[in-house]
């Protein structure tokens, strides 16, 4: 009878034990979901600064291109022609104090001319910064997602060994 007594002291204290360790992986992945939750968070706001970015250097292109091209077919010296280089220049300025690896020139009648190549590369750059930002939002919340998960899981194993019986606690 002792030896029965034995085996029942050690099977509970298995059982407790098991409830113990399910309580502390709940507990740790619960953090694990909430900080994960957290960066994904921070993520998506990176992200919200990235394409803001992205969205006013590309107005800022779309500006400047609009401006340069509002030029052709104008007459060199007139009034007409010498606003619409004073809001070309503008845009330009808009451009080259915003990024800084743009080359220009600046032609006779005082036009900045930004080099298309630096401006391709620029584009090309921003371009890539964004869908970075992207990626890694994509994995933060994908990551958020997945530990949610597994704390839920974790937290129903929890409550159907308290449903068995267990202390839970």
């Amino acid at each position: 009878m002792a030896g029965s007594a034995a085996i029942i002291a050690a099977g509970v204290a298995v059982a407790v034990g098991a409830v113990k360790w399910g309580i502390a992986q709940y507990n740790k992945q619960a953090e694990a979901a909430k900080e994960a939750a957290e960066k994904a968070k921070e993520a998506a706001a990176a992200y919200q600064s990235v394409s803001s970015a992205y969205n006013e250097f590309s107005s800022s292109v779309s500006a400047y291109e609009d401006a340069q091209s509002g030029l052709e077919g104008m007459t060199k010296g007139t009034l007409e022609y010498r606003e619409a280089v004073l809001k070309a220049n503008e845009a330009a300025m808009e451009l080259l104090n915003t990024y800084d690896n743009l080359q220009y020139t600046v032609d006779a009648d005082g036009l900045i001319i930004i080099d298309e190549d630096s401006l391709n590369r620029a584009k090309e750059a921003q371009l890539e910064t964004l869908k970075n930002a992207q990626r890694a939002n994509q994995l933060m919340q994908q990551n958020a997602r997945t530990k949610e998960i597994d704390a839920k899981v974790t937290q129903y194993q929890r409550d159907h060994i308290e449903s068995l019986g267990g202390t839970g606690n």
